[in-house]
């Protein structure tokens, strides 16, 4: 699955290269566990959370689309993350806030239900968690925990962000970038 996200982060920075996508400070990245208590302990089922969401971010989530037009194109650098379907699972959210249902991959972007998407397999042991607002039109993801810099798969930067005929600059971790002075 794809995922868009605008940020003014360059692609060199230190954290989004080498951690990936993070809380910004002062806010500090939930863990997996945290995670699932902050979607356990929002007041109301998933129609509420995505409400209450906006209104009462704690700062810690990272916001995405999965679409182009609905991932904050007016930032300084756009980028594409890319999750192999087969590492998420995505689970509808019921009114009490338990999973439901599987949501197959391909019908995504056309649902209108909220769900979580998480890694591993395994809700409880996922420390990948994100949050589907299924009645948004720019089919937002919501990230509680960190997309890991693996995922990023590239970016436009400044006048391109918002064009979706420009291909994608591939991302470079910095562990991928070669070392001065070694052949």
């Amino acid at each position: 699955m794809d995922f868009y996200r605008g940020d003014d982060r360059p692609p060199h920075d230190p954290v989004l290269s080498t951690r990936g996508f993070t809380a910004k400070p002062p806010a500090q990245t939930m863990s997996g566990d945290e995670a699932r208590a902050f979607l356990q302990n929002m007041a109301g089922g998933p129609a509420e959370i995505g409400m209450v969401w906006r209104s009462q971010t704690p700062g810690g989530l990272i916001a995405t689309s999965m679409i182009e037009d609905g991932a904050f194109t007016q930032f300084r650098h756009f980028y594409k993350i890319t999750i192999p379907d087969e590492e998420i699972t995505l689970r509808l959210l019921t009114r009490r806030k338990t999973l439901g249902a599987n949501v197959q991959h391909s019908s995504a972007l056309s649902t209108r239900d909220y769900f979580v998407l998480f890694n591993n397999g395994n809700y409880d042991a996922a420390d990948l968690i994100g949050f589907c607002h299924g009645q948004v039109q720019s089919k937002e993801v919501t990230f509680l925990t960190a997309i890991p810099a693996r995922y990023i798969a590239g970016f436009r930067q400044s006048a391109y962000t918002g064009r979706p005929d420009v291909p994608f600059i591939p991302f470079r971790r910095l562990g991928d970038l070669p070392r001065k002075g070694l052949a």
